[in-house]
């Protein structure tokens, strides 16, 4: 705790990084927006396998890339691909509404296959709220859905507030 009562965040400098790592985060930064960096080149810098012992290091250093404002996306069975910054939000926005639909729909999936009448009264409440939530997420990640909180978005030129946006998914066409 420091002197004003607020818990400091101690983050890793640059000297305590895995030198693999700060190889990896060079390697990937000189890369140019668009550019595809294949496994082969980024293993060979390091003389690891980033796609299997080096697999930490890769991620640690896309991870911090990330946070100075330069993104990447795998390529499967190639490499990795610098995103252009025009294309970060439409990228992140396709993979993880397509990511957090599929996983809902999975868990509600799973939820359905037990036993119900077999539960506690305790896991009964856990299960019908885990199964309420990913209706609701599967119900507002598709794509029409989502299309209409894009027009919404056009016309106001803005992110909307949360009580506008959930307005949006009770809406019926």
């Amino acid at each position: 705790m420091s002197e004003e009562g607020t818990t400091e965040v101690k983050s890793r400098t640059i000297p305590e990084l895995s030198v693999d790592t700060q190889i990896l985060e060079r390697k990937l930064q000189s890369a140019e927006p668009g550019e595809i960096l294949p496994y082969e080149v980024l293993t060979a810098s390091i003389r690891r396998c980033v796609r299997t012992e080096a697999y930490s290091n890769l991620q640690s250093a896309r991870r911090r890339l990330e946070r100075a404002g330069c993104h990447f996306e795998t390529v499967r069975g190639v490499g990795v691909k610098r995103i252009p910054n025009e294309d970060v939000p439409a990228t992140t926005k396709a993979f993880a509404m397509t990511k957090i639909r599929r996983i809902s729909r999975r868990s509600a999936r799973r939820l359905l296959s037990v036993d119900y009448n077999r539960l506690s009264e305790g896991a009964k409440v856990i299960h019908n709220t885990a199964l309420s939530v990913f209706g609701a997420v599967s119900a507002v990640t598709q794509p029409k859905t989502l299309k209409r909180v894009a027009e919404r978005v056009r016309e106001q030129h803005q992110k909307l507030p949360v009580a506008e946006t959930l307005a949006l998914f009770a809406k019926k066409e």
